[in-house]
């Protein structure tokens, strides 16, 4: 019996006020790593003022697919 492998990818590029901003973001997002049994892969990086984050999901799981905070910037 061979196994069939179905990848689901997803793209989301999150514009911020600055570069900085972005990087920000993106230092507190790669603190909170996917679990290794969740069959999530992201990955996170900035390009100018924008935050690009690629999700795939290469197995099954059971329960939530996948989660990506997004933080509201409010000015002080």
């Amino acid at each position: 019996m061979e196994e069939s492998h179905n990848t689901k990818s997803v793209s989301l590029s999150i514009p911020f006020s600055s570069s900085d901003t972005a990087s920000l973001v993106q230092e507190v997002l790669d603190v909170d790593k996917e679990l290794k049994s969740s069959g999530i892969q992201r990955q996170i990086s900035t390009v100018g003022v924008n935050l690009q984050v690629n999700g795939d999901l290469s197995k099954p799981t059971e329960g939530p697919l996948g989660r990506v905070t997004i933080v509201q910037n409010t000015p002080y």
